[in-house]
């Protein structure tokens, strides 16, 4: 009988749809929003990789590539001020590689965005490791 006052709740949560979204970004001295076309191909990317949470995506202005030179090419992280997502691109470089590779390059970011710095199977590894020096001891 308990369980009945739970059903409204979850017949609402079950009709809500989660999906990505972009934050817009507030610019600072040393990043900046990215352009559209950036924004689309990133939108596109998540879609692809159906990543669910919440992300920001960013251009280098030319302080942020002389303080962190990776910022010349993509790279991802975390917001510090924010805890969202982002992605790092830089446009001038970016615009120089094929459509295809582009959007590649934002699908690793938001697989690292999911997955983390490692995948599952790595995450196994150790245990797995375990798991066959305990066999090999027996067998000895």
């Amino acid at each position: 009988m308990k369980y009945i006052r739970l059903l409204p709740v979850m017949l609402f949560a079950s009709t809500i749809t989660i999906h990505a979204g972009m934050v817009p970004f507030t610019e600072d001295p040393y990043t900046m929003q990215a352009s559209g076309n950036i924004v689309a191909l990133a939108q596109r990317s998540a879609a692809i990789m159906n990543f669910e949470g919440t992300y920001e995506v960013v251009e280098p202005k030319k302080a942020g590539i002389e303080i962190n030179p990776w910022n010349k090419f993509i790279g991802h992280g975390v917001n510090p001020q924010t805890q969202n997502n982002f992605i790092v691109v830089n446009a001038e470089w970016f615009k120089g590689i094929p459509e295809d590779q582009q959007l590649f390059l934002l699908c690793r970011s938001f697989a690292y965005f999911k997955e983390g710095s490692s995948s599952s199977l790595m995450r196994m590894l150790p245990y797995i490791f375990i798991f066959f020096g305990w066999i090999f001891l027996l067998l000895l």
